[in-house]
């Protein structure tokens, strides 16, 4: 993260709060901003130090607590035409980097004209996720990282055990690449933990507790697993 980033967040429904608390968990300098007192004070409540009650519509407002150099992030859901108006005056502060939620598919298209640095649409990302979990009923499906390329968690089947990555040449003959090795491990008290390798794994004899972080296409994928299987 860059020194004395700042970031200001204007709305504080669902998506806005976790946007916050993630923030806030790392440390970051953050304003959190909304028109609702309560939820201005809820958020106080749960120590965070800069808290706004505003009128993002009021100009002289934005200006008071927002500087050009601030990443702002509007994330107040339905309340679309307030987005354009709020985006506008950012604008004429002098903000440059501006990040704004998307509900409808209008909206984005809206958005995608106005010259900001990144639309936010989490319906449409959860929904295309989910559906990509349901399909990918057979492996562990964590996330698509862009249109065709997905990381999976794929468990080590009873043919490799005892065998090394580079000793199957797994990137080679699937054409995707192994981001880490995972490790099931048991504490003291016979609770199950986990660690991740990410660098050094390739000679790691594989046993049964392990899983492999795998990206890469999606027909590569699944002929990985299909002959891993």
């Amino acid at each position: 993260m860059e020194n004395n980033q700042r970031f200001v967040l204007i709305g504080l429904g669902a998506f806005g709060r976790e946007i916050a608390r993630t923030l806030h968990e790392h440390d970051a300098d953050l304003i959190v901003m909304d028109r609702d007192p309560a939820a201005v004070n809820m958020m106080k409540s749960e120590g965070f130090k800069y808290t706004v009650h505003i009128d993002n519509l009021d100009p002289s407002a934005l200006a008071k607590f927002i500087k050009p150099q601030d990443i702002v992030i509007l994330s107040m859901g339905d309340a679309f035409e307030a987005n354009i108006l709020t985006i506008e005056m950012l604008k004429e502060i002098g903000v440059k980097s501006i990040y704004c939620r998307a509900t409808r598919d209008i909206q984005y298209k809206i958005l995608e004209k106005m010259d900001i640095t990144e639309i936010l649409f989490p319906e449409k990302q959860e929904g295309r996720r989910f559906a990509l979990k349901l399909l990918n009923r057979d492996v562990h499906f964590i996330d698509e990282f862009a249109p065709d390329i997905y990381l999976i968690e794929v468990p080590i089947p009873k043919e490799l055990i005892g065998k090394t990555i580079r000793e199957l040449s797994i990137r080679a003959r699937y054409n995707v690449n192994i981001i880490g090795l995972k490790s099931m491990i048991k504490d003291p008290g016979n609770q199950k933990t986990h660690t991740m390798d990410y660098v050094g794994f390739e000679n790691t004899v594989l046993k049964k507790e392990h899983s492999l972080l795998v990206i890469g296409k999606e027909n590569d994928l699944e002929e990985m697993v299909r002959d891993t299987q």
